[in-house]
């Protein structure tokens, strides 16, 4: 695949959806706005729990609790099932070794990079963020991932065990069935704790049913059949739901979570489709092609906008702070891009390998 610009490169064709020939750009656009507004939440959920953390806003507040509580249950399983959309045809396409190779340089690559840096960072400004760190968590990274960082070293893990099931030779139809069997035994204690595999097994599930309903969502046109206030007055009803679902404990903390989970999906996948023709509203398509930058880099960058406003201007009104907040938590990710590119390096992407290339170049 040849590079867009000097220094940042695109994703795989098949991990983007826009990059296959035979599939009408127009129908997945939504995939963009739906990563868009799954990343929008997880900056204001981060940028909000960071300034109760701060003490400027109060521990006890019922009304975020239950928002916070909300959006958790399926802001992050929006990307683990976009992710699955693509996993089998880029498996096929590729093979397992480029497959894997490939998630090693788009995924391990900024993890390492960037928790290593925020690491170090938090080290170094102690007393500014909320998070007390030090040098063991540094050496532990190869195998805890700390923080945010959490969700590139999970994806991993997520790509390596679907390889492994169809390189052992699972159906396809049979994937989903052993994710669900996965999401269960995740709730059972066990006398170690590694949470990459709790982690794990509980968001294969999202992507594995992200795999089995590509179909539907990738290669057909089924959601062309509806409306737009159909899929509109669909997606209120799923988010709804969902709120009804977390209202009676089945939220992000329960092992039911899963109900919850997959109705909040289905919601923002309906809303996403939506919205994509809508004037105006284009930059959710934006922020979702560049979803990865923005949550690599959010967190430290609102802790920075955070202690600029409490320790040198001594702001502490909390609109102040969530507004800033989640506007430096946005930008700051596309400012990243930007910087890189007018550097010629990549801190998110490493340099394709030279198998991979020759075989996306070909198609």
């Amino acid at each position: 695949m040849k590079e867009s610009q000097k220094g940042i490169r695109q994703q795989p064709k098949d991990d983007l959806p826009s990059g296959s020939a035979v599939l009408s750009p127009h129908r997945l656009a939504w995939i963009d706005y739906a990563k868009g507004i799954a990343i929008l939440l997880v900056v204001l959920c981060h940028t909000v729990n960071g300034l109760i953390l701060a003490g400027i806003l109060p521990r006890q507040m019922p009304a975020w609790s239950f928002l916070n509580n909300y959006f958790y249950t399926f802001q992050v399983p929006v990307f683990f099932f976009v992710s699955g959309l693509f996993a089998e045809r880029s498996l096929e396409k590729y093979g397992a070794a480029i497959f894997l190779r490939q998630k090693v340089l788009t995924l391990l690559y900024p993890y390492f990079i960037w928790q290593t840096g925020q690491i170090l960072l938090m080290m170094a400004m102690e007393g500014w963020a909320n998070h007390l760190t030090n040098l063991r968590q540094l050496l532990l990274t190869p195998v805890m991932p700390y923080m945010q960082y959490w969700f590139l070293y999970v994806l991993f893990l997520v790509y390596l065990l679907f390889t492994g099931l169809v390189w052992v030779g699972v159906r396809r139809t049979w994937i989903p069935m052993l994710a669900l069997l996965f999401y269960a035994l995740s709730w059972v204690e066990v006398p170690w704790q590694w949470p990459p595999y709790i982690f794990t097994l509980r968001h294969f599930l999202y992507f594995a049913l992200g795999m089995l309903l590509s179909g539907a969502l990738v290669r057909t046109n089924w959601m062309d059949r509806f409306n737009r206030i159909t899929r509109i007055c669909v997606s209120a009803a799923l988010l709804a739901g969902t709120a009804i679902l977390v209202s009676q404990g089945l939220g992000y903390t329960s092992p039911w979570r899963l109900w919850g989970a997959c109705t909040g999906i289905a919601g923002v996948i309906a809303l996403a489709s939506a919205l994509e023709d809508i004037p105006g509203l284009g930059f959710l398509s934006h922020l979702g092609k560049r979803s990865l930058e923005i949550y690599v880099v959010h967190v430290i960058c609102i802790a920075g906008m955070r202690g600029v406003l409490m320790f040198l201007l001594g702001v502490r009104t909390p609109a102040v702070h969530i507004l800033l907040g989640v506007t430096t938590g946005i930008l700051s990710g596309l400012l990243a891009v930007y910087c890189c590119r007018r550097l010629g390096v990549d801190l998110f992407r490493a340099p394709m390998f030279p198998d991979y290339r020759r075989t996306a170049d070909r198609d």
